[in-house]
């Protein structure tokens, strides 16, 4: 991916534990963002940010987030930042609502913040109507 010149990599579901591809990403000047929901050990690898609701210190209330639902939070974060930066034209900022499916089918039945990501995306899907 450097070799293409990607300086920045974002991972999904495995930070806590992705020592050697931070290392190595970190060794070829690349910026590391991990995303992650397990329970972190006594180190964590030496990304540029980890994201993580089981992580010392963090607030998030949903500890039982699934991994995509954690990623797909750093998303709209993201866009919501960049919107506020101005870095969207007119109606150019990405609909999130399609990738919704993508953290159902990740989702801990019956945990709070994965099930209502679930239930919105299937509002939509059984009615057709995109959600706000």
């Amino acid at each position: 991916a450097a070799q293409a010149g990607v300086h920045c990599l974002v991972t999904a579901d495995n930070g806590v534990s992705a020592f050697a591809g931070v290392d190595a990403a970190k060794s070829l000047g690349m910026t590391v963002i991990c995303t992650d929901h397990h329970l972190p050990g006594d180190r964590l690898p030496s990304s540029d940010v980890m994201v993580n609701p089981n992580q010392a210190g963090c607030e998030f209330r949903s500890k039982s987030l699934c991994g995509a639902g954690v990623l797909f939070y750093v998303l709209l974060l993201t866009r919501t930042e960049l919107m506020k930066r101005g870095w969207f034209t007119g109606n150019t900022a990405p609909n999130l609502s399609s990738l919704i499916g993508l953290v159902g089918c990740e989702m801990i039945c019956g945990k709070k913040a994965s099930l209502a990501l679930w239930r919105r995306d299937l509002k939509k899907s059984t009615t057709g109507q995109p959600v706000r």
